[in-house]
């Protein structure tokens, strides 16, 4: 720089670069060996990290602070899963606290991690590298211990997954007195975590927690250790910021020609808004997944480069502002297929009455098909899913007959059918008028009862038409 006391550092690992001041000692060409960094420097690593497990499907991150560094904001955590790439677990933990827990795993893969510091300066190189696998716990797990006041630790812990069908009645807490001898302090009875109270500012303590069955106890947990300073104070909760769940419910669906892929947005999105969704997709035989799609912001995804009777594995992965989630797969053969509708026939229905019927495929393994009509009379509709039609035709719509299309589509599958309806005109019935009584005589029958026409009743017309 111009007064030659600043030091740009591009950190190619990291992504960053640096500005540092350097001290004037070394900026004026002084041989002092000091290593001592000015107080505008990044922080160092963190150390002893240990990943443990926590339950069959969490571990639990410890580690230590960089020494006597106090500017500590945050950390980054990143991991991976066996061989694969690392990825930002989170970007930024945006408290000093020194343990994470990594939910949601998969028993049968093994986790490595490693860790930075942060402060307003940058952020430190990485820490070593750890792993680990969850697994069933039959003690305490995760416990640890942080200084909230000058006289003050909380402990917290995770209870052991595995109690042997036992109800946990009571967790016992008890504080190391010298190398491997611990003497019991206090109980939290079920809860899980617990606060001890008036200890020395300054004097580092260590603790084990174990849990008490209804017969019996389990063994102890981790232990932890904190010390209580002058300026140890609760930290606030942190909504941390990790990779997100991945995509849920992922169908799929195809024809000769097609494969349609739906999902919905994962149920945690890591406190960070979804961004969009990574498309894999592999054809049987292939040993590698090809990259479809590598950002849509749609839960669909269309894929019509396709043969028919030969499987397809297809992966849609979440993407947030850390990363990429784990996937969700789904497996399907396209097969040829013959979009048919039912023959529907001719109908007949009097105005001012509802008609209505069920439009079915006649193959019934073909899911997902839309309905529609086609020059369909005023007020007739059907379902777009469930193909259910309905009309209540107007007493202006009577005697006529009308003849339409329904139409049921599938990707590129089409069909049409024909469908006729007739609508009869209905006399209206109207209240009876005062008339004078019908001077006729009245009817005699057979049997020699008397027959006595009812007012509206017109003799010209057939009495059938009045029994339709």
């Amino acid at each position: 720089s111009e007064n030659g006391k600043l030091l740009y550092v591009a950190d190619t690992n990291n992504d960053r670069i640096q500005i540092l001041q350097v001290p004037d000692a070394l900026s004026s060409g002084s041989s002092s060996n000091s290593s001592s960094s000015s107080s505008g420097d990044a922080p160092e690593r963190p150390t002893n990290l240990e990943a443990t497990a926590a339950s069959p499907t969490s571990i639990i991150l410890t580690w230590k602070a960089p020494a006597e560094d106090d500017t500590i904001t945050g950390y980054k955590i990143d991991y991976r899963i066996g061989s694969d790439s690392y990825s930002t677990l989170v970007v930024d933990t945006q408290s000093p606290l020194t343990y994470f827990i990594h939910r949601d795993l998969d028993d049968s893969e093994r986790y490595y991690y490693k860790v930075y510091a942060i402060n307003e300066n940058g952020t430190s190189p990485a820490s070593s590298i750890v792993s680990g696998e969850p697994e069933e716990t039959l003690a305490p797990s995760g416990l640890t211990a942080t200084p909230i006041s000058p006289s003050q630790i909380k402990l917290e812990w995770l209870p052991p997954s595995n109690t042997f069908g036992q109800a946990i009645s009571s967790y016992t807490i008890e504080r190391e007195i010298t190398a491997g001898v611990y003497d019991e302090i206090g109980n939290s009875g079920k809860k899980t975590e617990y606060t001890v109270n008036n200890l020395q500012t300054g004097k580092t303590y260590t603790y084990v927690v174990y849990a008490t069955f209804t017969v019996g106890g389990s063994p102890n947990s981790n232990s932890a250790s904190a010390t209580p300073e002058e300026d140890s104070k609760p930290q606030t909760s942190v909504s941390y910021i990790t990779i997100p769940d991945p995509p849920r419910n992922l169908k799929a669906t195809a024809t000769s020609s097609e494969v349609k892929l739906t999902w919905n947005a994962p149920a945690d999105d890591g406190n960070s808004s979804i961004t969009g969704y990574k498309i894999e997709g592999k054809k049987e035989n292939r040993s590698s997944y090809s990259t479809l799609e590598d950002k849509t912001t749609s839960t669909s995804f269309v894929h019509d480069d396709i043969e028919v009777d030969t499987k397809y594995t297809y992966r849609v992965y979440a993407i947030n502002s850390v990363g990429v989630s784990s996937f969700e797969d789904v497996e399907i053969i396209p097969t040829e297929l013959d979009l048919e509708i039912k023959p529907l026939g001719k109908f007949n229905i009097d105005e001012e009455k509802k008609l209505s019927f069920n439009v079915e495929i006649t193959d019934n393994s073909i899911n997902d098909v839309k309905f529609s009509l086609s020059g369909a009379p005023s007020g007739a509709k059907i379902g777009s899913d469930t193909g259910l039609f309905s009309w209540t035709p107007s007493n202006s719509q009577g005697t006529r007959s009308y003849t339409f299309d329904v139409v049921a589509i599938m990707g590129s599958e089409k069909d049409t059918q024909s469908v006729t309806i007739n609508v009869n005109d209905v006399v209206s019935v109207s209240e009876p008028t005062k008339q004078e009584p019908n001077k006729e005589e009245p009817k005699e029958t057979k049997s020699g009862s008397v027959v006595i026409p009812a007012p509206f009743v017109d003799e010209s017309k057939d009495p059938q038409s009045y029994v339709d």
